[in-house]
């Protein structure tokens, strides 16, 4: 993928791509990697970085570790949500192997040691 002028500039050249992906959120590129990269064009108003998966405060959350389980986990989502969420919506089942497989991609986490590079996915 090619980085994209500021917004408000216009872009010199046209380009033929089989796939255009609106966003640059994590659900948004995941497609964007089973397309060959000259095929493929990601468009967005905003920075990757300042999408709704870069800013999400409370973080992406699965059950994973010693002393977890997805049934506590659940429990949780819904207690933490006053009860008000809708628990046949709470699906976490796979969140630790997509978490896992994100991170694999190049997905930033905070990390336990405090840097992008190393150290477990902080918890």
């Amino acid at each position: 993928m090619e980085a994209c002028p500021a917004p408000g500039r216009r872009v010199g050249a046209v380009r033929e791509v089989d796939v255009l992906v609106v966003g640059v959120g994590l659900a948004d590129l995941i497609p964007v990697l089973q397309v060959p990269a000259d095929r493929v064009l990601a468009a967005s108003k905003m920075y990757p970085n300042q999408s709704h998966s870069g800013a999400a405060q409370g973080g992406f959350n699965a059950a994973s570790g010693e002393g977890n389980s997805v049934e506590r986990h659940i429990a949780d989502t819904v207690k933490g949500s006053n009860y008000l969420a809708d628990q046949t919506a709470v699906m976490c089942e796979e969140a630790a192997d997509m978490i896992a497989e994100l991170d694999r991609l190049g997905a930033m986490w905070s990390r336990t040691k405090g840097t992008t590079e190393g150290g477990q996915l902080a918890q």
